[in-house]
């Protein structure tokens, strides 16, 4: 069975991320984002809203003037979060995560509570915590739902060396503050800031700027700004999802794990116990049929064959070590027998016959 197959669009719903500091426009944006598509969409579902902040209930009187049930959980539990998108594939058309920095700050402190952690997390630590982050991450990402999450915006620090070799702490940009690869999942990720007049008294705009649209056309988004961004603003990333057909983000049946035995030994661990199983029998052999006489290639081939199935290195190599061990100590145990001469010429014999195989 061939791994590949022709390719087709099997992205079906909207994966969007907006991060953003206080007051610039997220809440609101995802909301627009929402009730845009819903109506594009022809929707009669409702949307849902995990809501950490209460920007919910502001958002109520924009779904009431367009008709939309909105239903919501106010809560910044993480179990809910997986619970929450659950429930919203089930019987809605989107979900709004507002926002998502809560339920991993959640998570976390979770953890340190039951642990009894003070108030640095050690490296170890996070080999716990990540893992179960990804579970949500995958659900995120595989969900049959429109899926549109807020984070917080939080600087990223690191040092610059300046022309005399003095290195200062530096903001090097914004991030979600959220688990750190998590702002890969989202196929659509906008960052908001909130514009002020230089006046007193200026009006203040809401600046949208698309760091990822994976739209690789030409209309893709990547890299543009909007000021006070519309739903429709993002039609161009919208028209390349496939709504209404196949979806599949990534196929989580597919995994590594008949790579490792219970004890976790790797694949490659186990080929080099192998090899090295192989080299044991075939010295063995040689040790006591030497040479390269009829009779000693004879006696070597057969023995193989009679206790591993198979004349051929290569298809003994492709058995699990375990089974080479079992055999070796098998052939050991009847070369060093007291009748193995004996022994020996009665399998050259049987597997000389030409009614072996019938």
């Amino acid at each position: 069975m061939t791994l590949f197959k022709t390719a087709s669009n099997q992205s079906a719903y909207l994966k969007a991320g907006l991060l953003g500091f206080q007051g610039s426009g997220k809440t609101y944006t995802a909301v627009e984002i929402a009730i845009g598509l819903h109506k594009h969409c022809n929707s009669d579902k409702p949307i849902y809203f995990l809501d950490t902040e209460t920007g919910s209930d502001w958002a109520i009187p924009r779904f009431e003037a367009v008709g939309i049930e909105l239903r919501v959980a106010k809560t910044r539990a993480f179990g809910d979060l997986l619970k929450g998108i659950e429930e919203a594939e089930k019987e809605g058309f989107a979900l709004i995560i507002d926002s998502v920095s809560h339920f991993w700050t959640e998570m976390i402190e979770a953890y340190k509570r039951k642990k009894n952690i003070g108030s640095r997390m050690a490296f170890h630590h996070w080999g716990v915590l990540k893992p179960e982050w990804q579970r949500f991450a995958n659900a995120y990402v595989n969900s049959r739902l429109h899926c549109i999450v807020c984070g917080r915006a939080g600087w990223e620090w690191g040092h610059e060396e300046d022309d005399e070799g003095h290195k200062d702490l530096m903001k090097l940009g914004t991030k979600m503050k959220v688990e750190g690869e998590f702002a890969f999942e989202p196929s659509l990720l906008i960052e908001m800031e909130r514009i002020k007049g230089k006046d007193l008294g200026s009006p203040i705009s809401h600046r949208c700027h698309v760091v990822k649209d994976r739209n690789m056309g030409a209309e893709t988004m990547d890299g543009k700004t909007f000021e006070n961004p519309v739903w429709t603003d993002f039609m161009p990333h919208i028209k390349c999802l496939n709504i209404g057909g196949e979806h599949l983000g990534v196929d989580l049946d597919r995994t590594s794990d008949e790579l490792f035995e219970p004890t976790g030994e790797s694949f490659t661990s186990k080929r080099r116990r192998a090899t090295v199983l192989i080299e044991d029998l075939n010295g063995e052999l040689e040790a006591r049929f030497p040479g390269t006489s009829k009779d000693a290639k004879v006696a070597k081939a057969a023995l193989k064959k009679k206790t591993f199935g198979t004349y051929s290195d290569t298809q003994i190599d492709g058995m699990n070590p375990d089974l080479i061990s079992s055999g070796l100590g098998s052939l050991l145990d009847l070369l060093n027998s007291d009748e193995w001469e004996a022994r020996v010429a009665e399998i050259v014999k049987e597997m000389s016959s030409p009614n072996k195989d019938a």
